[in-house]
C-alpha cells in the first residue's frame, strides 16, 4: 500500500485537527490552570507553568518540551517523528514532521498543543515514531541538557535569551567544552554575541 503524505504547509492544520478529534472523544484534555499551577520550577521569568501558559509554544516543541520534562519528576522527554504529518513535496521527496513531547505514565504532554493525551491514542492517531528518549534524571546532567537546548535554539534563535539564563552558570564554568557543543549545532555565535554584549555593559 502506498504511503499517504499530507500537502506542504498543512502540517499544523492536521496537527490541530487530530487533536480536536481526540478532545471530542475525551481521549485528550487541554492544559488547565491546575496543571500550570503545579509547574512551580523557575527558569527565566517566574514559575514555568505561567510561562508555558502565556507564551507562544506552537512550532517551538524542542524548547518547551525540554523545560517541561525538566519540571516534572519521573517524566520522559521524547524526540521523534509524527508520521501522519509527513509532507509530500512536489512528488519528489517527503519531509518528515519532527517533534518533541513529554511522557508521564500512560499520558503524553504536548507543549505545542498545550494538551494531555492518552499515550496509546496519541501514538496511534499521529503514527508516532520515537527516536530518542531522555529521562528526568538524564536532564540533570548539565552537558546533556545543554546539548538538547542548543539543538532547540538552533531552530529558534529568538529563544536563546531564555536558554542562556538557565545555562549561564554551567557555561561559564566549562566554557571551552560547552562552546564545542554549541559549535556542533551551529549556535556558537549566539554565545559569542552574548559575551560581547556582557563585556560592553561592564565597560
Amino acid at each position: 500500500m502506498k504511503e499517504k503524505y499530507i500537502k506542504p504547509n498543512s502540517e499544523l492544520f492536521h496537527l490541530t485537527e487530530i487533536a480536536k478529534k481526540l478532545l471530542k472523544k475525551k481521549k485528550a484534555v487541554r492544559f488547565d490552570d491546575k496543571f500550570y499551577a503545579e509547574l512551580k520550577k523557575e527558569f527565566w521569568n517566574g514559575p514555568y507553568g505561567e510561562c508555558l501558559k502565556n507564551e507562544e509554544t506552537i512550532g517551538n516543541c524542542y524548547f518547551y518540551a525540554l523545560f517541561l520534562a525538566k519540571s516534572i519528576k519521573n517524566s520522559t522527554l521524547k524526540i521523534g517523528v509524527l508520521n501522519k504529518l509527513n509532507m509530500n513535496v512536489r512528488d519528489e521527496y517527503y519531509q518528515p514532521f519532527h517533534h518533541s513531547w513529554v511522557e508521564y505514565g500512560n499520558v503524553v504532554l504536548d507543549t505545542s498543543l498545550k494538551m494531555v493525551f492518552l499515550k496509546t491514542e496519541y501514538y496511534n492517531k499521529y503514527s508516532v515514531e520515537a527516536l530518542k528518549t531522555f529521562s528526568y534524571d538524564d536532564l540533570k546532567n548539565e552537558q546533556t541538557f545543554f546539548e538538547l537546548g542548543c539543538n532547540a535554539v538552533s531552530y529558534r534563535n529568538e529563544l536563546f535569551g531564555k536558554f542562556y539564563k538557565v545555562v549561564e552558570k554551567a557555561f561559564n564554568k566549562d566554557k571551552d567544552n560547552f562552546l564545542k557543543i554549541a559549535k556542533k549545532y551551529g549556535v556558537e555565535n549566539l554565545f559569542y554575541n552574548q559575551e560581547n554584549k556582557e563585556n560592553t555593559v561592564e565597560r
